[in-house]
Protein backbone atom coordinates (compact mmCIF):
# COMPACT_ATOMS: atom_id res chain seq x y z
CA UNK A 1 0.00 0.00 0.00
CA UNK A 2 3.10 2.67 0.89
CA UNK A 3 5.02 1.31 -2.29
CA UNK A 4 1.96 2.13 -4.20
CA UNK A 5 1.57 5.59 -2.37
CA UNK A 6 4.84 6.39 -3.31
CA UNK A 7 4.92 5.26 -6.88
CA UNK A 8 2.23 7.31 -7.65
CA UNK A 9 3.71 11.02 -5.99
CA UNK A 10 6.84 10.06 -7.60
CA UNK A 11 4.84 9.87 -11.23
CA UNK A 12 3.20 13.18 -10.17
CA UNK A 13 6.58 14.54 -9.58
CA UNK A 14 7.77 13.22 -12.64
CA UNK A 15 5.12 14.85 -14.96
CA UNK A 16 5.38 18.01 -13.23
CA UNK A 17 9.05 18.24 -13.83
CA UNK A 18 8.20 17.25 -17.30
CA UNK A 19 6.05 20.14 -17.80
CA UNK A 20 8.03 22.51 -16.63
CA UNK A 21 10.93 21.49 -18.40
CA UNK A 22 9.28 21.29 -21.78
CA UNK A 23 7.66 25.42 -20.87
CA UNK A 24 10.97 26.32 -20.28
CA UNK A 25 12.79 24.64 -23.55
CA UNK A 26 10.02 26.59 -25.88
CA UNK A 27 10.23 30.06 -24.40
CA UNK A 28 14.13 29.67 -24.31
CA UNK A 29 14.05 28.95 -28.01
CA UNK A 30 10.91 31.56 -28.54
CA UNK A 31 8.33 29.06 -29.78
CA UNK A 32 5.76 30.45 -27.81
CA UNK A 33 5.91 33.97 -28.76
CA UNK A 34 4.19 33.96 -31.93
CA UNK A 35 0.71 31.71 -30.28
CA UNK A 36 1.03 34.48 -27.47
CA UNK A 37 -1.28 37.14 -29.03
CA UNK A 38 -4.26 36.71 -31.36
CA UNK A 39 -4.86 39.76 -33.47
CA UNK A 40 -8.34 40.49 -35.39
CA UNK A 41 -10.25 43.29 -37.03
CA UNK A 42 -13.71 43.68 -37.24
CA UNK A 43 -15.74 45.80 -39.63
CA UNK A 44 -18.92 46.23 -38.10
CA UNK A 45 -22.09 48.30 -39.60
CA UNK A 46 -25.29 47.58 -37.80
CA UNK A 47 -24.15 44.50 -36.31
CA UNK A 48 -25.52 44.62 -32.86
CA UNK A 49 -27.51 41.66 -33.01
CA UNK A 50 -24.03 39.43 -34.22
CA UNK A 51 -21.30 41.23 -31.82
CA UNK A 52 -21.99 39.88 -28.64
CA UNK A 53 -21.80 36.24 -29.34
CA UNK A 54 -18.57 37.22 -32.19
CA UNK A 55 -16.61 38.84 -29.08
CA UNK A 56 -16.99 35.81 -26.91
CA UNK A 57 -16.59 33.13 -29.44
CA UNK A 58 -12.82 35.28 -29.55
CA UNK A 59 -11.97 35.63 -26.11
CA UNK A 60 -13.01 31.95 -25.54
CA UNK A 61 -10.91 31.03 -28.24
CA UNK A 62 -7.91 33.26 -26.96
CA UNK A 63 -8.63 31.70 -23.20
CA UNK A 64 -7.96 27.73 -24.85
CA UNK A 65 -4.88 28.57 -26.65
CA UNK A 66 -3.89 31.39 -23.38
CA UNK A 67 -3.20 34.34 -25.69
CA UNK A 68 -4.27 37.45 -25.72
CA UNK A 69 -6.62 39.27 -27.91
CA UNK A 70 -5.82 42.47 -29.56
CA UNK A 71 -8.95 43.69 -30.97
CA UNK A 72 -9.65 46.39 -33.33
CA UNK A 73 -13.30 47.47 -34.07
CA UNK A 74 -13.98 49.87 -37.45
CA UNK A 75 -17.39 50.87 -36.73
CA UNK A 76 -18.91 52.26 -40.38
CA UNK A 77 -21.54 54.36 -38.95
CA UNK A 78 -23.31 51.89 -36.80
CA UNK A 79 -26.18 53.69 -35.83
CA UNK A 80 -27.38 50.52 -33.14
CA UNK A 81 -25.72 49.63 -30.21
CA UNK A 82 -22.95 48.03 -32.04
CA UNK A 83 -20.09 49.97 -30.30
CA UNK A 84 -21.80 50.55 -26.49
CA UNK A 85 -21.99 46.40 -26.93
CA UNK A 86 -17.90 46.42 -27.81
CA UNK A 87 -17.06 48.91 -24.57
CA UNK A 88 -19.35 46.78 -22.16
CA UNK A 89 -17.54 43.59 -22.71
CA UNK A 90 -14.02 44.51 -23.83
CA UNK A 91 -14.33 47.08 -20.59
CA UNK A 92 -13.00 44.59 -17.57
CA UNK A 93 -11.12 42.05 -20.00
CA UNK A 94 -7.51 41.31 -20.16
CA UNK A 95 -7.79 42.08 -24.05
CA UNK A 96 -6.46 45.04 -26.35
CA UNK A 97 -9.35 46.76 -27.67
CA UNK A 98 -8.92 49.64 -30.63
CA UNK A 99 -12.51 51.22 -31.26
CA UNK A 100 -12.93 53.81 -34.65
CA UNK A 101 -14.55 55.34 -36.93
CA UNK A 102 -14.35 54.08 -40.51
CA UNK A 103 -13.20 57.53 -42.14
CA UNK A 104 -10.44 57.46 -39.38
CA UNK A 105 -9.18 54.09 -40.44
CA UNK A 106 -5.86 54.11 -42.21
CA UNK A 107 -4.84 50.44 -42.45
CA UNK A 108 -1.19 50.99 -42.71
CA UNK A 109 -1.05 52.86 -39.91
CA UNK A 110 -3.12 50.63 -37.43
CA UNK A 111 -2.09 47.29 -38.92
CA UNK A 112 1.48 47.96 -39.44
CA UNK A 113 2.58 46.94 -35.37
CA UNK A 114 0.21 43.87 -35.67
CA UNK A 115 1.99 41.04 -37.18
CA UNK A 116 -1.11 38.68 -39.02
CA UNK A 117 -3.84 40.91 -38.46
CA UNK A 118 -7.64 38.86 -39.48
CA UNK A 119 -9.78 40.98 -40.39
CA UNK A 120 -13.23 39.66 -40.80
CA UNK A 121 -16.31 41.77 -41.94
CA UNK A 122 -19.52 41.00 -40.45
CA UNK A 123 -21.73 42.27 -43.62
CA UNK A 124 -19.54 39.76 -45.14
CA UNK A 125 -20.86 35.96 -45.23
CA UNK A 126 -17.63 35.05 -46.22
CA UNK A 127 -15.53 36.59 -43.77
CA UNK A 128 -17.49 34.42 -41.30
CA UNK A 129 -15.83 31.30 -41.56
CA UNK A 130 -12.91 33.11 -39.97
CA UNK A 131 -14.50 33.34 -36.57
CA UNK A 132 -13.42 30.28 -34.68
CA UNK A 133 -15.91 27.81 -33.54
CA UNK A 134 -18.29 28.75 -36.79
CA UNK A 135 -16.06 27.79 -39.58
Amino acid sequence: MLLTLCLIIACYAVAVAVVHVARHWYRKRGLDTARRELEYVLVTKQNQLQIEWVIRALMMYAGLRGARLRLTIIDDQSTDLTIPIVTRLTMHRSSDVLIMDASEWDSNAVMYPMRKPIRIRLNEAEDWAKIPFVG
